[in-house]
């Protein structure tokens, strides 16, 4: 008898099953996807790694006295220093982002045009072959060239071991590209 009873439930239950499975004919209502951050993606952009090695924490200063010029350099954590060759295509972007700490950038060819993301009036920065610029990190911006020959640059970015040099962001309203 009790073998008949778990027969009986177990072909009930699959029963169940096969009614729940079958088509209704009615269609599934499409799937609802949640609005979120609307990255921009870069365009016309190629980035060479050259090298990637560890520091471990760096607390490193100097003072040149007789030039008055006195530097420091201190990390809190394992860090990784990372050196990249980039280039963009005239009318290429890098697309709105950040880096999780400082970046220097050093214009090799051409020009990039920066535009940070917390400037309400997008004003444009341009800096041209020689030129550096030092990002201190956490803010989004984005690089364009705007020029009509490819700009060259080597990226140094001092960042936690491991980590991202680049995080993506979505624009954030400021300019209208």
């Amino acid at each position: 008898m009790h073998r008949r009873t778990i027969l009986s439930f177990a072909t009930a239950l699959a029963s169940v099953g096969v009614l729940a499975c079958t088509d209704s004919g009615i269609p599934a209502a499409p799937a609802v996807l949640e609005s979120g951050p609307q990255f921009t993606a870069s365009a016309g952009v190629t980035n060479l790694t050259l090298v990637r090695a560890n520091a471990g924490e760096i607390d490193a200063g100097s003072t040149y006295n007789d030039l008055g010029f006195v530097s420091k350099l201190k990390t809190h954590a394992n860090t990784d220093i990372v050196v990249n060759n980039n280039t963009m295509t005239a009318g290429g972007t890098s697309g709105w982002h950040t880096h999780p700490a400082i970046t220097i950038v050093a214009i090799k060819t051409g020009a990039l045009t920066l535009y940070d993301g917390g400037d309400t009036l997008c004003q444009p920065k341009v800096f041209t072959a020689g030129q550096v610029f030092v990002e201190s990190g956490s803010h989004v911006h984005v690089a364009r060239n705007e020029g009509s020959v490819l700009a060259e640059w080597y990226t140094t970015y001092i960042v936690p071991a491991g980590g991202a040099t680049r995080i993506d962001a979505p624009a954030p309203g400021n300019c209208p590209f």
